[in-house]
């Protein structure tokens, strides 16, 4: 049922209220019933109310109680949300948020297709639209231009009157015609099972009507001939940017299984330059709500329906050609990246202490003497491993996970997390090859101990000098190295056997930091960050701190980082000069870095703690490796519900995304989550 921005006078035999809402005008009509604008409560509200002929039927009212149900459960920027119904009255009817903005259908027909860039960015806002509905189990089932309505802060779906629960097949045999004929799927249009990827086949449609000025089949006076086109015609997309034929070929395929899932298409689309986050155009409508003009539609100005849209002189269609043109996944809308955007958020119900990741997979330790393992692209949850104890930094390596929790190591399968060995008064903290590293304390002595991959027993100890470090010391494995921070002395190892290659005295004071980069090892020595040859230990450059020797050590892309206090600084790994210092300090207050830094290719990426103008703020930052400045932060969530501080882990970067956890301060099983943000 359409609803635009037109607003009719009422007719003679409509009804003057309806529940506690004063007609005032008629939006439009559909094969369920009629659609009204109304006030109530101090606010207008679209009205719909059902044919008499419908609310007779007993089912048809089972139906719509479920619709009502399912509308009221989508609290989303893209729906239009319920605010009234009765399911039971002589003629059911719903109340939903009014949106004063034109259908994509009256904006098409009266100011002509979109431009490239409109669509790219429609495109994106309406596929993530789906990404958020198909997990709530409903599918829309009858996604058309007349049902997305060009709000003011962003596009809307409307009429959920036949969307359904996708397990609730049996409620919806009313004999009604579910669906308009020209946007419908073939497996719609021939009466089969209907799921999410039918919204993904009506969501091409859309996209090709809206840069076209048709859909993808023509048109046709009469429905039986529309619907033989959509399931046995190929689609005519001749008219529509390279980009959306590419797009529409996938989503419109014949075969439901061959089509892209909402997510793998919204995450594809969010690479489009500013197709995630340009701002919505303010919408024109044809009619004043007070006035209640009764001419009849004129045309839409389209520089002021879509002036506000800026994208950047068509990158959005420049990037998505090039890339059309590039790729050659079976899949071409697998999700990608869209720089500070959050790609999902993974709450636990425990802080998350560590966090590690390969290209498909992160694992989180998390407070509640758990392991998980959840998908890099989705956050969904793979598996779970409880521990006896609190476990501490996950070790991915190959197909086996290690980790341990203080008083016993562990391996698991990395894909299933089922328990491949455990050792008691052992530890892991590191992997040189596949040889998992870490220190324990037997016989009175603080040991390094290399353990067999395949049952965890030992291969090679090494005892550490008298005196000397604790069972928290750094190991640091690399190029078949192990190093190991003590608190006097700094050792590299092999990795393989254990046997020492070369060790030195650390002098004044406590610096147990430690990074490796090209073929050297990097500490803090000496009121300085110095730099050795990671075999032969030979000193290659010394630099002065001004910080001390708090925060963390990072090395990666040829530069060493250090974050310390409220500063950040970088030198060159080869040569140890100094590139950039960060004061960062914003104006009115100050900053402090939370985290180690983690580097990927240009770009240093921290969890930050700012206080601006009295105010705490926590953010992920990324920072150019080359100069220092920042390039984007995203705000996260600094406090817990009772107000107490929040804990960030070590971010980790891998498939195109940055990953960390969060927990309170202090060790608790409740108020934890990983993040995944995307990178630039």
């Amino acid at each position: 049922m359409s609803v635009g921005a037109q607003v009719a006078p009422l007719r003679p035999s409509d009804p003057t209220a309806v529940g506690p809402y004063r007609l005032l005008g008629r939006l439009g009509a559909g094969g369920m019933g009629e659609v009204f604008l109304g006030r109530g409560g101090g606010r207008l509200a679209a009205v719909k109310v059902v044919h008499r002929a419908l609310a007779a039927q007993e089912r048809f009212r089972e139906r719509f109680a479920r619709e009502v149900a399912t509308v009221r459960a989508i609290d989303a920027p893209w729906a239009s949300a319920v605010i009234d119904a009765d399911a039971s009255g002589p003629r059911p009817w719903l109340a939903t948020e009014y949106v004063a903005g034109p259908s994509l259908e009256h904006a098409v027909s009266s100011a002509g297709p979109l431009p490239g860039i409109e669509v790219a960015a429609l495109a994106a806002r309406l596929a993530g639209a789906l990404a958020e509905l198909h997990p709530l189990g409903v599918v829309h089932r009858d996604l058309k231009p007349s049902n997305v309505l060009l709000g003011a802060d962003a596009p809307k779906l409307i009429d959920f009157g036949l969307a359904r629960a996708v397990d609730d097949a049996a409620v919806t045999q009313t004999g009604l015609v579910l669906g308009t004929p020209a946007y419908m799927s073939p497996e719609q249009a021939l009466g089969a099972e209907v799921g999410p990827a039918s919204d993904l086949f009506s969501l091409a449609s859309v996209l090709v009507h809206a840069a076209t000025g048709v859909g993808p089949f023509g048109t046709a006076s009469n429905p039986v001939a529309m619907l033989r086109r959509v399931c046995d015609q190929e689609p005519e997309l001749a008219e529509a940017p390279e980009w959306l034929r590419l797009l529409a070929r996938a989503c419109l395929a014949k075969d439901p299984a061959a089509r892209p899932t909402a997510a793998a298409l919204a995450g594809r689309l969010a690479r489009l330059p500013g197709a995630g986050r340009a701002p919505w155009p303010p919408p024109v409508t044809a009619a004043r709500i007070d006035g209640l003009s009764t001419s009849g539609p004129r045309r839409l100005d389209r520089r002021a329906l879509l002036g506000g849209l800026t994208l950047g002189a068509g990158a959005a269609v420049v990037a998505a050609v090039a890339w059309a043109a590039g790729t050659t996944s079976p899949d071409p809308f697998a999700a990608g990246p869209a720089a500070g955007r959050l790609r999902w958020k993974a709450p636990l119900g425990a802080g998350v202490d560590h966090v590690a990741v390969t290209d498909r997979v992160v694992y989180a330790s998390a407070q509640d003497s758990a392991v998980y393992a959840l998908d890099a692209a989705t956050g969904r949850q793979l598996w779970t491993f409880t521990t006896r104890h609190v476990p501490r930094r996950p070790i991915p390596v190959g197909g086996t996970v290690y980790f341990d929790d203080g008083t016993y190591a562990y391996a698991l399968d990395a894909g299933t997390g089922r328990l491949r060995w455990d050792k008691e008064f052992a530890r892991i903290t590191s992997a040189s090859g596949d040889t998992p590293v870490g220190v324990i304390y037997e016989h009175n002595v603080y040991t390094a101990v290399g353990y067999d991959p395949s049952r965890g027993d030992v291969r090679w100890r090494y005892p550490f000098p008298a005196d000397d470090s604790h069972a928290d010391t750094p190991t640091v494995a690399a190029d078949g190295l192990v190093h190991l921070a003590f608190d006097a002395t700094l050792v590299t190892l092999n990795g393989a056997t254990g046997i020492p290659l070369w060790q030195l005295l650390w002098r004044g004071g406590w610096r147990r930091r430690v990074a490796v980069t090209d073929g050297k090892v990097f500490g803090l020595a000496d009121g300085a960050v110095a730099a050795w040859g990671a075999r032969s230990g030979v000193e290659l450059w010394r630099s002065p701190l001004e910080d001390g020797f708090t925060g963390g050590l990072v090395a990666a892309d040829h530069t060493v980082y250090h974050s310390g206090g409220s500063t950040l600084t970088a030198w060159d790994a080869n040569t140890g000069q100094a590139r950039w210092r960060v004061p960062d300090a914003p104006v009115g207050g100050f900053a402090s870095l939370d985290t180690v830094p983690a580097a990927l290719d240009d770009t240093l990426y921290a969890v930050q703690r700012r206080i601006e103008r009295s105010a705490p703020r926590v953010v992920l930052t990324a920072r150019s490796t080359g100069t220092g400045d920042e390039r984007w932060d995203v705000p996260l969530d600094g406090t817990d519900a009772e107000g107490g501080s929040l804990s960030f882990s070590t971010p980790m970067t891998a498939g195109g995304a940055v990953f960390f956890g969060s927990g309170p301060a202090q060790e608790s099983t409740r108020d934890g989550a990983v993040y995944a943000v995307e990178l630039a």
